[in-house]
């Protein structure tokens, strides 16, 4: 069921391309655009959870789709941070494991 919170859920899925683009696109204020996409994305996670809880419109739906998104967008995330040399790779991939055991 589409629910409003699951609509935030699909909206930080789709904004996972254009921000893997902005980071590893370099044009004149592209870490701050990805920085902003990468702060409405945690905002929205919080929202949609938020939501789902006050208006009880919790569903299977967006009990898969949440902790997937996050874990989208945190591996797509690091593995950019990598590929620029910003984050060392064992510690992506520790946390990255991490986001995959956890659940």
């Amino acid at each position: 069921m589409m629910t409003g919170p699951n609509i935030l859920t699909l909206g930080r899925i789709v904004a996972i391309p254009i921000l893997v683009i902005t980071l590893l696109t370099e044009f004149h204020g592209h870490r701050m655009v990805s920085f902003i996409i990468f702060v409405l994305a945690v905002l929205t996670d919080m929202l949609d959870g938020f939501w789902a809880r006050l208006q009880n419109k919790k569903s299977s739906l967006g009990e898969l789709l949440d902790p997937t998104a996050d874990k989208l967008i945190i591996t797509s995330a690091l593995i950019c941070l990598v590929e620029l040399d910003q984050v060392p790779a064992w510690m992506a991939i520790i946390i990255i494991g991490r986001e995959i055991a956890v659940t």
